[in-house]
Protein backbone atom coordinates (compact mmCIF):
# COMPACT_ATOMS: atom_id res chain seq x y z
CA UNK A 1 0.00 0.00 0.00
CA UNK A 2 1.43 3.26 -0.79
CA UNK A 3 1.17 5.61 2.08
CA UNK A 4 0.44 8.59 0.56
CA UNK A 5 -3.10 6.78 -0.43
CA UNK A 6 -3.88 7.16 3.04
CA UNK A 7 -7.18 8.80 3.72
CA UNK A 8 -7.80 11.20 7.23
CA UNK A 9 -10.02 10.25 9.98
CA UNK A 10 -8.03 6.95 10.30
CA UNK A 11 -5.71 6.09 13.58
CA UNK A 12 -2.15 6.00 12.70
CA UNK A 13 0.30 4.68 15.68
CA UNK A 14 3.94 5.69 16.02
CA UNK A 15 6.75 4.20 18.32
CA UNK A 16 8.76 6.45 19.91
CA UNK A 17 11.87 6.76 23.33
CA UNK A 18 10.27 8.63 25.81
CA UNK A 19 13.08 10.94 25.65
CA UNK A 20 12.30 12.18 22.05
CA UNK A 21 8.36 12.47 22.79
CA UNK A 22 8.27 16.29 22.75
CA UNK A 23 10.79 16.09 19.49
CA UNK A 24 8.01 13.93 17.90
CA UNK A 25 5.28 16.62 19.53
CA UNK A 26 7.00 19.27 17.60
CA UNK A 27 7.30 17.35 14.44
CA UNK A 28 3.06 16.65 14.66
CA UNK A 29 2.83 20.65 15.28
CA UNK A 30 5.31 21.58 12.44
CA UNK A 31 3.92 19.30 10.17
CA UNK A 32 0.06 20.59 10.79
CA UNK A 33 -0.97 17.29 9.74
CA UNK A 34 -2.27 14.87 12.41
CA UNK A 35 -3.74 15.55 15.72
CA UNK A 36 -2.73 13.30 19.07
CA UNK A 37 -5.44 11.10 20.04
CA UNK A 38 -4.14 9.41 23.02
CA UNK A 39 -0.74 8.74 24.25
CA UNK A 40 0.17 5.42 26.03
CA UNK A 41 3.06 5.71 28.14
CA UNK A 42 5.31 2.43 28.50
CA UNK A 43 8.65 1.82 30.49
CA UNK A 44 10.92 4.04 27.79
CA UNK A 45 9.16 4.26 24.77
CA UNK A 46 5.43 5.62 24.02
CA UNK A 47 3.17 4.53 21.68
CA UNK A 48 1.30 7.77 20.58
CA UNK A 49 -1.63 7.15 18.28
CA UNK A 50 -2.49 10.02 15.68
CA UNK A 51 -5.71 10.93 13.56
CA UNK A 52 -5.36 12.49 10.36
CA UNK A 53 -3.15 12.36 7.54
CA UNK A 54 -0.23 10.05 7.70
CA UNK A 55 3.58 11.02 7.57
CA UNK A 56 6.68 8.66 7.72
CA UNK A 57 7.94 10.59 11.13
CA UNK A 58 11.53 11.57 11.51
CA UNK A 59 11.13 11.09 15.25
CA UNK A 60 9.39 7.74 15.77
CA UNK A 61 11.12 4.69 15.71
CA UNK A 62 8.52 2.62 14.17
CA UNK A 63 5.47 3.90 12.50
CA UNK A 64 2.04 1.82 12.75
CA UNK A 65 0.03 3.03 9.45
CA UNK A 66 -3.78 2.52 9.38
CA UNK A 67 -4.98 0.76 12.21
CA UNK A 68 -7.41 -1.85 12.51
CA UNK A 69 -8.95 -3.99 15.57
CA UNK A 70 -10.72 -6.71 15.97
CA UNK A 71 -12.29 -8.54 19.30
CA UNK A 72 -11.13 -12.26 20.09
CA UNK A 73 -12.57 -14.65 23.38
CA UNK A 74 -9.88 -16.85 23.88
CA UNK A 75 -5.66 -17.19 23.08
CA UNK A 76 -6.28 -19.47 19.74
CA UNK A 77 -9.41 -17.36 18.12
CA UNK A 78 -6.91 -14.52 18.39
CA UNK A 79 -4.23 -16.39 16.17
CA UNK A 80 -6.62 -17.71 13.99
CA UNK A 81 -7.89 -14.46 13.06
CA UNK A 82 -4.35 -12.87 12.58
CA UNK A 83 -3.32 -16.14 10.55
CA UNK A 84 -6.22 -15.54 8.11
CA UNK A 85 -4.83 -11.65 7.76
CA UNK A 86 -1.28 -12.94 7.16
CA UNK A 87 1.46 -15.51 7.81
CA UNK A 88 3.66 -13.28 9.50
CA UNK A 89 3.01 -11.00 12.72
CA UNK A 90 5.77 -8.87 14.74
CA UNK A 91 4.19 -8.54 18.56
CA UNK A 92 4.34 -4.79 19.68
CA UNK A 93 4.84 -5.30 23.62
CA UNK A 94 2.58 -2.12 24.51
CA UNK A 95 0.65 -4.39 27.73
CA UNK A 96 -0.53 -8.04 28.30
CA UNK A 97 2.72 -9.57 28.08
CA UNK A 98 2.13 -13.07 28.86
CA UNK A 99 -1.22 -13.52 26.86
CA UNK A 100 0.43 -11.99 23.71
CA UNK A 101 3.68 -14.48 24.11
CA UNK A 102 0.76 -17.11 24.01
CA UNK A 103 -1.07 -15.68 20.47
CA UNK A 104 2.68 -15.63 19.00
CA UNK A 105 3.39 -19.22 20.10
CA UNK A 106 1.02 -20.10 17.61
CA UNK A 107 1.97 -17.68 14.77
CA UNK A 108 5.09 -18.04 12.08
CA UNK A 109 7.98 -16.26 13.34
CA UNK A 110 8.93 -13.54 11.02
CA UNK A 111 12.07 -13.90 9.26
CA UNK A 112 13.96 -11.02 10.82
CA UNK A 113 17.70 -11.73 12.66
CA UNK A 114 20.65 -9.55 13.47
CA UNK A 115 22.01 -8.00 10.68
CA UNK A 116 25.80 -8.05 9.44
CA UNK A 117 27.97 -5.18 8.29
CA UNK A 118 27.01 -4.50 5.04
CA UNK A 119 23.78 -6.68 5.22
CA UNK A 120 20.69 -4.73 3.92
CA UNK A 121 17.41 -4.76 6.23
CA UNK A 122 14.93 -8.06 4.88
CA UNK A 123 12.41 -5.96 2.03
CA UNK A 124 9.65 -7.71 3.81
CA UNK A 125 6.46 -6.58 4.06
CA UNK A 126 5.77 -6.07 7.69
CA UNK A 127 2.60 -6.41 9.71
CA UNK A 128 2.35 -5.65 13.72
CA UNK A 129 0.32 -6.13 16.42
CA UNK A 130 -0.66 -5.62 20.12
CA UNK A 131 -3.48 -5.92 22.69
CA UNK A 132 -5.58 -2.84 23.55
CA UNK A 133 -7.44 -4.98 26.21
CA UNK A 134 -7.74 -8.59 27.22
CA UNK A 135 -10.04 -8.98 24.23
CA UNK A 136 -8.78 -6.81 21.62
CA UNK A 137 -6.44 -6.88 18.93
CA UNK A 138 -5.08 -3.46 17.11
CA UNK A 139 -2.75 -4.17 13.85
CA UNK A 140 -1.15 -2.56 11.18
CA UNK A 141 -0.93 -4.26 7.94
CA UNK A 142 2.03 -1.97 6.56
CA UNK A 143 5.09 -0.84 8.60
CA UNK A 144 8.46 0.08 7.49
CA UNK A 145 10.48 -1.79 9.25
CA UNK A 146 10.60 -6.21 9.43
CA UNK A 147 11.73 -5.41 13.02
CA UNK A 148 9.35 -5.91 16.07
CA UNK A 149 8.52 -1.96 17.28
CA UNK A 150 11.31 -1.10 15.00
CA UNK A 151 14.21 -2.28 16.94
CA UNK A 152 16.89 -3.66 14.04
CA UNK A 153 19.71 -5.22 15.50
CA UNK A 154 23.18 -5.23 14.31
CA UNK A 155 25.88 -7.76 14.99
CA UNK A 156 28.41 -6.71 17.81
CA UNK A 157 31.90 -6.08 16.80
CA UNK A 158 33.95 -6.12 20.02
CA UNK A 159 37.29 -5.37 18.16
CA UNK A 160 35.98 -1.43 17.44
CA UNK A 161 37.30 1.52 18.55
CA UNK A 162 34.05 2.56 19.63
CA UNK A 163 30.29 1.61 19.92
CA UNK A 164 29.76 4.37 17.23
CA UNK A 165 29.74 1.31 14.63
CA UNK A 166 26.39 0.17 15.76
CA UNK A 167 24.53 3.08 14.43
CA UNK A 168 26.65 3.25 10.83
CA UNK A 169 25.85 -0.51 10.41
CA UNK A 170 22.17 -0.05 11.26
CA UNK A 171 21.95 3.59 8.68
CA UNK A 172 23.31 0.63 5.68
CA UNK A 173 20.68 -1.56 6.87
CA UNK A 174 18.18 0.74 6.10
CA UNK A 175 19.56 3.20 3.23
CA UNK A 176 19.66 -0.87 1.48
CA UNK A 177 23.15 0.95 0.01
CA UNK A 178 26.40 0.42 1.20
CA UNK A 179 30.04 1.00 -0.22
CA UNK A 180 32.09 -1.53 -1.89
CA UNK A 181 35.69 -2.49 -3.06
CA UNK A 182 34.88 -0.21 -5.95
CA UNK A 183 34.50 2.94 -3.65
CA UNK A 184 36.11 5.48 -1.91
CA UNK A 185 34.67 7.03 1.07
CA UNK A 186 35.69 10.14 2.97
CA UNK A 187 34.82 10.15 7.29
CA UNK A 188 34.29 12.93 8.19
CA UNK A 189 34.99 13.97 12.36
CA UNK A 190 36.32 10.24 12.36
CA UNK A 191 38.04 9.86 16.20
CA UNK A 192 38.14 7.31 17.62
CA UNK A 193 37.36 5.72 14.46
CA UNK A 194 34.33 3.59 14.83
CA UNK A 195 33.07 4.64 11.76
CA UNK A 196 36.08 4.70 9.59
CA UNK A 197 36.75 0.64 11.05
CA UNK A 198 33.76 -0.46 10.08
CA UNK A 199 33.94 1.29 6.32
CA UNK A 200 37.26 -0.09 5.87
CA UNK A 201 35.67 -3.86 5.68
CA UNK A 202 32.90 -2.29 2.72
CA UNK A 203 34.95 0.23 0.92
CA UNK A 204 38.01 0.40 -0.93
CA UNK A 205 39.36 2.95 0.95
CA UNK A 206 38.89 5.23 3.31
CA UNK A 207 39.90 8.83 3.64
CA UNK A 208 39.51 9.65 8.37
CA UNK A 209 39.80 12.77 8.91
CA UNK A 210 39.58 14.84 12.40
CA UNK A 211 42.20 17.19 14.43
CA UNK A 212 42.14 14.64 16.64
CA UNK A 213 43.99 11.06 16.12
CA UNK A 214 42.29 7.70 15.49
CA UNK A 215 42.40 5.09 17.99
CA UNK A 216 45.93 2.81 17.80
CA UNK A 217 44.00 -0.21 16.54
CA UNK A 218 43.28 1.97 12.93
CA UNK A 219 47.16 2.03 12.79
CA UNK A 220 46.84 -1.85 10.78
CA UNK A 221 44.17 -0.81 8.57
CA UNK A 222 46.10 -0.60 5.27
CA UNK A 223 43.05 0.75 3.54
CA UNK A 224 42.41 3.69 5.67
CA UNK A 225 44.05 7.11 5.35
CA UNK A 226 44.32 9.52 8.35
CA UNK A 227 43.94 13.43 7.66
CA UNK A 228 44.49 15.90 10.68
CA UNK A 229 42.61 18.31 9.48
CA UNK A 230 39.76 20.31 10.36
CA UNK A 231 36.67 18.65 8.05
CA UNK A 232 35.09 22.41 7.64
CA UNK A 233 38.33 24.22 5.93
CA UNK A 234 38.57 21.14 3.13
CA UNK A 235 38.16 21.48 -0.18
CA UNK A 236 36.01 19.07 -1.96
CA UNK A 237 37.66 19.84 -5.21
CA UNK A 238 40.54 17.69 -4.47
CA UNK A 239 38.77 14.42 -3.74
CA UNK A 240 37.83 13.82 -7.06
CA UNK A 241 37.65 10.08 -6.08
CA UNK A 242 35.34 10.22 -2.98
CA UNK A 243 32.24 8.73 -3.79
CA UNK A 244 30.27 8.09 -0.11
CA UNK A 245 30.83 10.78 2.34
CA UNK A 246 30.04 9.80 5.88
CA UNK A 247 29.62 12.17 9.36
CA UNK A 248 29.30 11.61 12.67
CA UNK A 249 30.57 14.90 13.51
CA UNK A 250 30.19 17.00 16.84
CA UNK A 251 28.67 20.96 15.17
CA UNK A 252 25.52 22.46 15.01
CA UNK A 253 23.20 20.62 11.76
CA UNK A 254 23.00 23.79 10.41
CA UNK A 255 26.72 24.24 10.28
CA UNK A 256 26.76 20.45 8.65
CA UNK A 257 24.09 21.86 6.23
CA UNK A 258 26.53 24.04 4.70
CA UNK A 259 29.26 21.56 4.85
CA UNK A 260 27.15 19.32 2.53
CA UNK A 261 25.84 21.30 0.25
CA UNK A 262 29.74 22.59 -0.07
CA UNK A 263 30.37 18.72 -0.73
CA UNK A 264 27.59 18.74 -3.41
CA UNK A 265 28.47 21.93 -5.05
CA UNK A 266 32.09 21.26 -6.03
CA UNK A 267 32.48 17.34 -5.71
CA UNK A 268 30.22 14.21 -7.22
CA UNK A 269 29.86 12.07 -4.32
CA UNK A 270 26.81 9.82 -4.73
CA UNK A 271 25.98 9.11 -1.54
CA UNK A 272 25.66 10.12 2.17
CA UNK A 273 25.31 9.44 5.53
CA UNK A 274 25.41 11.61 8.19
CA UNK A 275 24.51 12.28 11.88
CA UNK A 276 22.23 15.51 12.76
CA UNK A 277 23.10 16.07 15.83
CA UNK A 278 20.99 18.88 18.55
CA UNK A 279 21.83 20.32 21.56
CA UNK A 280 19.28 22.07 23.65
CA UNK A 281 16.04 22.61 21.58
CA UNK A 282 15.77 20.77 18.51
CA UNK A 283 15.85 22.79 14.98
CA UNK A 284 13.37 21.82 13.05
CA UNK A 285 14.77 24.43 10.32
CA UNK A 286 18.07 22.24 9.65
CA UNK A 287 15.81 19.01 9.58
CA UNK A 288 13.55 20.58 6.68
CA UNK A 289 16.47 22.05 4.83
CA UNK A 290 17.78 18.50 4.82
CA UNK A 291 14.69 16.92 4.33
CA UNK A 292 14.36 19.13 0.76
CA UNK A 293 17.70 17.61 -0.98
CA UNK A 294 16.19 15.07 -3.35
CA UNK A 295 16.41 11.40 -2.63
CA UNK A 296 16.83 12.12 1.19
CA UNK A 297 15.25 9.85 3.79
CA UNK A 298 15.39 10.82 7.25
CA UNK A 299 14.82 8.52 10.81
CA UNK A 300 15.76 7.87 14.37
CA UNK A 301 18.25 5.02 14.81
CA UNK A 302 18.06 3.17 17.63
CA UNK A 303 21.39 3.79 18.19
CA UNK A 304 20.85 7.37 17.74
CA UNK A 305 19.88 10.07 20.64
CA UNK A 306 18.66 13.30 20.24
CA UNK A 307 19.60 13.24 16.83
CA UNK A 308 18.73 12.16 13.73
CA UNK A 309 20.44 10.11 10.81
CA UNK A 310 20.39 11.77 7.74
CA UNK A 311 20.85 9.27 4.06
CA UNK A 312 20.60 10.51 0.52
CA UNK A 313 21.70 9.07 -2.94
CA UNK A 314 22.13 10.43 -6.37
CA UNK A 315 20.16 7.44 -7.36
CA UNK A 316 16.28 6.88 -6.04
CA UNK A 317 16.34 5.49 -3.29
CA UNK A 318 13.99 2.39 -2.35
CA UNK A 319 11.76 4.23 -0.25
CA UNK A 320 10.04 7.40 -1.26
CA UNK A 321 11.59 11.11 -0.53
CA UNK A 322 10.79 12.70 2.67
CA UNK A 323 9.64 16.36 2.98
Amino acid sequence: MNKNQFKTNVSHGYWIQSERAEDFAGEVKLRKLSQIQRTIPLKDKQLVICEGDFFQSWWAQESFPCLQSFEFNSVKSASNQLKAISKYWLPVPVQLHRKQALIQSHLSKTPSKKLARGQAMPDLVSRSYWLSSETEIIYSEDCSLPYTAGLIQVETDAEAPSRAYAKLDESLARFRTTPTKEDTVIDLGSCPGGWSWALSQLAGQVISVDTAPLDIKMSHKKNIQFLKKDAFTLDPRLFPQVSWLVSDIICYPDKLFELIQKWRSYNTVKNFVCTLKFKGKTDFSAIQAFAKIPNSQIFHLNSNKHELTWVHSSSELDNSTQS
